[in-house]
């Protein structure tokens, strides 16, 4: 991984106000799109940090993909 997992961590690591103005953005935006209460903001979150450590404990990479 360019970069490595310091600035991994780093970039998905959210704490104090900017993580509450996430999940107020997160909420915001799942129920403009009709997708609350069923969806989980703190999941959306904190899911790409969780898969890095789950393969970072298993020695293994992860690849990564993103469309706008």
């Amino acid at each position: 991984m360019a970069g490595g997992w310091d600035d991994a961590e780093r970039a998905l690591r959210i704490d104090g106000v900017h993580r509450a103005t996430a999940l107020s953005r997160i909420s915001d935006w799942a129920t403009g799109m009709g997708d609350a209460p069923e969806f989980a903001a703190e999941e959306l979150l904190d899911g790409p940090l969780e898969v890095f450590c789950h393969a970072a404990g298993a020695g293994l990479g992860v690849a990564v993909f993103g469309r706008w």
